[in-house]
């Protein structure tokens, strides 16, 4: 990586990722860190992460109600000398690298906004479905081949076969019938890059097995799975994954931001926990045990950056049984953490911890 206040994490989920493939989530967050063009630090390390079977977007993903891949995906770029944001979120995403076909869509999106339709008072799309990405090649001269790859891998259309007709029947599932799909579905990827200018960023997912066509997840809501706020010298960048539909609920990577960028802590660890137990108060949540008891199910990962020293506090924490991640400063080797918690502690009981970098 270019640049001496170089940093990158990423997270492969908050989940229940498998213990026999952990060699396997080590080789793959070390690969997807190694990467060294500053310039397209969220293009080439989530590329790496999204070919990979065994993160849930792009090929590989899981599969909807009807047996296709549907992604989501959002960024946020925030340059530090201009005090400028950029964001955007898109869904209905086919395409094996959802945050890269984002990335190249809101390109094309600032292209065309920036002409003919500015003057017409229109205001480039925050949210952008891609089913409509034709119209927006045409409309951009775009010439570019679509790809028609396959994201549908074969393990992913063996657990869609094996389960379908079980889960639009009357047959009452048991519980370890339901652990094997839960067992094969893992969360959203996110990416966070800090340059020597630039904060940037990103998540994808291809949300939940059978979800019903058109459900968008927390990978595309802003202010969900990914979140940044900066102010008096201090940014705050945070990155969210666990169930969907409560992280959505709680706002929970906005929230986290918002509120550390505001209360200065000597335990952050502490403060980021308390933050999501606040959230989750008085809220509909959706995730339950096994025991049909509502829990709160979320791994949630900040990065409190000190522009005036450059030093970064990397925090995190997770009540789901497993949080996958790695961290990559400059010239320094990857750190992969694999955390898990104990089964019986799931969604009541936070693992939490802290790194300076």
């Amino acid at each position: 990586m270019e640049g001496s206040n170089s940093l990158v994490i990423v997270h492969i989920g908050a989940g229940s990722h498998s213990l026999q493939k952990n060699d396997k989530y080590k080789q793959l967050i070390r690969k997807a860190l190694q990467v060294n063009d500053s310039k397209t630090v969220l293009a080439e390390v989530s590329k790496k992460l999204e070919r990979s079977v065994l993160t849930n977007t792009g090929y590989g993903s899981s599969l909807n109600l009807i047996g296709e891949v549907q992604c989501d995906a959002s960024f946020i770029s925030y340059n530090r000398e201009d005090k400028y944001t950029s964001m955007g979120v898109m869904y209905n995403i086919v395409n094996k690298y959802p945050i890269t076909e984002t990335l190249k869509c809101f390109k094309q999106l600032n292209t065309l906004y920036s002409t003919g339709f500015k003057s017409f008072g229109l205001a480039r799309p925050l949210i952008f479905d891609h089913c409509q990405k034709k119209l927006l090649d045409e409309l951009t001269n775009n010439n570019e081949d679509v790809d028609k790859e396959t994201l549908v891998s074969t393990k992913s259309q063996r657990i869609y076969d094996t389960y379908k007709h079980t889960l639009m029947s009357d047959y009452n599932q048991t519980s370890n019938e339901l652990n094997r799909i839960r067992n094969e579905i893992q969360d959203t990827i996110g990416i966070i890059h800090i340059g020597n200018t630039n904060t940037e960023i990103a998540t994808s997912s291809g949300g939940n097995f059978f979800k019903f066509p058109g459900r968008i997840g927390c990978a595309g809501v802003l202010g969900a799975a990914i979140g940044h706020h900066t102010k008096n010298g201090i940014s705050v960048s945070c990155m969210c994954s666990g169930n969907g539909e409560d992280i959505i609920m709680m706002d929970a990577a906005d929230r986290i931001v918002n509120n550390m960028i505001n209360d200065f802590s000597e335990d952050y660890c502490e403060l980021l926990v308390n933050i999501i137990l606040q959230a989750s108060t008085d809220l509909p949540l959706t995730a339950v045990d096994d025991y049909n008891n509502k829990m709160i199910y979320i791994g949630a990962i900040c990065i409190i950056h000190d522009l005036n020293s450059g030093v970064k506090r990397l925090v995190y924490c997770h009540s789901t049984e497993s949080f996958y991640f790695g961290f990559r400063s400059h010239n320094n080797k990857p750190e992969v953490i694999l955390s898990r918690l104990d089964s019986d502690k799931v969604g009541h009981v936070f693992v939490r911890g802290e790194f300076k970098i």
